[in-house]
């Protein structure tokens, strides 16, 4: 089960600029029938982004098949919480436990990864505006997707900051999970690792000139905490664009680099979506 861990929350700014994105209602079409909501949902949940987040997709089940049944039945985070998470009637409070809270902004995240990679061609959109729980079901209203944009962003490999075995072989992990995710949502924009960083004769790194954009990275492994920093710069402005740490707890596997390779992919997404870079040629040799 992929569960995602960020360091710190969206707050102030980051989180208006986040709620601004993501509250975007598209306006009321025509009935979409019932076995087509129901196939793009399988789709959905069967997809690379969701097929290990059983948490997230029970609980985006739970609400599409509740809205189809019957679209005036309460989508209260107590009922949710009951329902989805198995709380005690009893004694839940969700003014004490937030996992309704928490799970629905992860699905958010999850649902804007996976438009912009795999399901950026579907026919039917899932959303959960800012604000409540119940779910948008919708046709795509037009909007470009990140793929479209006019630059390239290369991938950098994720370094180990420790020299044992283990930080070495998960770091080599996170760059594979990263490739694969990262061309997902941006398709041929992404130019991998393994072709980003050609040596110059003086031994360091060298990116080819039309690349605006790269990602790079580093892991630290302390017992079974994670901490994973990255940085995107902007290579035509000699600046850094964005940054991010992510904090994870676990066994040093296969799925915790999955997880932190997702987490660093939906980040990417949010900053993007708000903020697209301008246009620019490319800069002459």
């Amino acid at each position: 089960m992929i569960i995602n861990t960020f360091s710190r929350l969206l707050t102030g700014t980051d989180q208006a600029c986040f709620d601004a994105v993501t509250a975007t209602v598209p306006a009321p079409q025509a009935t979409i029938p019932r076995s087509e909501i129901m196939a793009a949902l399988e789709r959905l949940l069967g997809s690379a982004v969701f097929t290990r987040a059983h948490r997230m997709c029970r609980l985006l089940q739970f609400l599409v098949e509740r809205q189809l049944a019957c679209a005036a039945q309460s989508f209260k985070e107590y009922v949710i919480g009951v329902e989805v998470f198995n709380r005690n009637p009893a004694l839940y409070d969700p003014a004490d436990d937030p996992i309704v809270r928490v799970q629905v902004g992860r699905l958010r995240e999850r649902l804007r990864l996976y438009y912009a990679g795999d399901g950026r061609h579907a026919g039917v959109i899932f959303s959960i505006p800012v604000g409540g729980y119940v779910p948008h079901i919708h046709r795509p209203d037009g909007c470009a997707t990140l793929a479209g944009q006019s630059y390239m962003l290369a991938l950098k490999s994720v370094r180990a900051i420790a020299a044992d075995p283990a930080s070495h072989w998960f770091s080599q992990g996170v760059s594979e999970e990263l490739s694969d995710l990262l061309f997902r949502a941006f398709g041929s924009r992404i130019v991998p690792h393994t072709f980003s960083e050609a040596e110059s004769a003086d031994g360091t790194s060298r990116l080819p000139n039309n690349i605006r954009y790269w990602l790079e990275g580093s892991v630290r492994i302390e017992h079974a905490r994670v901490r994973a920093s990255f940085r995107l710069v902007d290579a035509w402005a000699a600046c850094i664009a964005w940054s991010w740490q992510f904090d994870l707890q676990g066994p040093v596997t296969i799925l915790l680099q999955e997880q932190l390779a997702a987490d660093v992919c939906v980040q990417l997404q949010i900053y993007f979506s708000r903020a697209s870079p301008p246009v620019c040629d490319t800069p002459s040799l």
